[in-house]
């Protein structure tokens, strides 16, 4: 995440003109490697009149409905304030081309929209790759990645993962593979 903190004068945006600014601060500072979300403050306060501070891509993307194939219910997993997973509710869009267990995945990386959850994902953690096939999610990692985090955190990130993809109707089990390996996860 990077917090842009920004003068006065940006407070005084609103409508089309703070939408198109929020857009170009996102887009550009996303296209960073390891840039996910950004937050948006004015002072070092947040803009009390909107409901969100923090812009994913897809978030300030325009795009029509049209784009969108299908949507469809999920719960994600995100770690409460006490240290312990909580489920958020929503509806994700399916794009074309898109699987749903990739949507799940996509989502959870990029964190709750709730205010009380915090991202359960690290920083730079990333999914190399999931697919299902009969009711089995295929959940693909890196090794590497993973030999970074504490127990604990890696722990976490393998229970919202697998809570998460278990929560669609389409999957009955969740295997993890490092590298192409299977895991003992």
């Amino acid at each position: 995440d990077v917090t842009v903190d920004l003068s006065a004068q940006y407070a005084s945006l609103s409508g089309v003109d703070l939408s198109l600014a929020d857009c170009a601060l996102t887009l550009t500072l996303t296209q960073l490697p390891d840039v996910m979300r950004v937050r948006v403050s004015v002072r070092g306060e947040e803009l009390i009149y909107r409901d969100r501070q923090t812009f994913r891509e897809r978030d300030v993307l325009f795009s029509s409905k049209d784009d969108v194939v299908g949507t469809f219910p999920v719960t994600l997993f995100f770690l409460a304030q006490d240290g312990t997973l909580n489920g958020e509710t929503r509806t994700l869009a399916l794009y074309e081309g898109d699987t749903q267990v990739s949507a799940v995945v996509r989502a959870l990386e990029g964190g709750p929209e709730t205010k009380e959850l915090l991202p359960v994902i690290p920083d730079g953690f990333k999914v190399q790759r999931v697919w299902l096939e009969d009711g089995e999610c295929y959940v693909n990692l890196s090794a590497s990645l993973l030999s970074e985090l504490d127990r604990e955190t890696a722990e976490r990130t393998f229970s919202a993962l697998e809570q998460s993809l278990l929560s669609l109707e389409t999957v009955r089990e969740v295997r993890f593979l490092l590298d192409g390996e299977p895991s003992a996860a």
